[in-house]
């Protein structure tokens, strides 16, 4: 979703992510807008539920997907983390020998 930051003017884009979880938050605690950080000033831009929605019309679908889908690369992360904590140590590296002549 591409935005315009109301104090420098300049566009900036939030992705998916940060849209479905500010329709969320939205959502669950009853707010009228959702407060976007501009990319350059670091500034909270406001942006209207109505917008929010109109850019995401199945945004709760998509927002269980998105979880559905972290869930799953959290299960891999782990299994990654076990696999490193039962090797222990890295293997050696062997060192070259020197072929020098004398």
């Amino acid at each position: 979703m591409q935005l315009q930051c109301s104090y420098c003017n300049k566009m900036f884009m939030i992705n998916k992510e940060a849209a479905l979880a500010g329709l969320y938050s939205i959502k669950t605690e009853g707010m009228q807008h959702y407060d976007a950080s501009c990319a350059y000033c670091q500034r909270a831009t406001r942006i209207a539920s109505d917008r929010m929605l109109q850019n995401y019309p199945n945004w709760e679908e998509e927002y269980e997907t998105m979880l559905k889908e972290a869930k799953v690369f959290e299960k891999k992360q782990a299994a990654l983390e076990k696999e490193l904590s039962e090797r222990k140590t890295k293997p050696k590296k062997e060192k070259k020998k020197r072929t020098r002549k004398r």
